[in-house]
């Protein structure tokens, strides 16, 4: 628990906003008709990040490629330069 609460000291924590659920929602409508569906949580994420203007840093990369206009940064490689 200590841990959590040093790292939500030092971050900004993104809330739901009614612009991140429009474009989740679009998102999940995108790519339901692509049959390319992830988990709605992380439809949910990508949202937050779309609507913010951030790039999505993850090691699952595979997972968020099908959404269009998310930058994605992979965490776990060495080449990746975090801005």
């Amino acid at each position: 628990m200590a841990l959590f609460l040093e790292f939500v000291k030092h971050n900004t924590i993104l809330s739901l906003t009614e612009d991140s659920v429009a474009i989740s929602s679009a998102l999940y409508t995108s790519l339901r008709k692509k049959g390319k569906l992830i988990d709605d949580i992380d439809i949910l994420i990508a949202g937050v990040a779309l609507s913010n203007n951030l790039a999505l840093v993850t090691n699952n990369e595979g997972h968020f490629k099908n959404i269009k206009g998310l930058k994605i940064l992979n965490w776990n490689k060495r080449e990746t330069t975090l801005p």
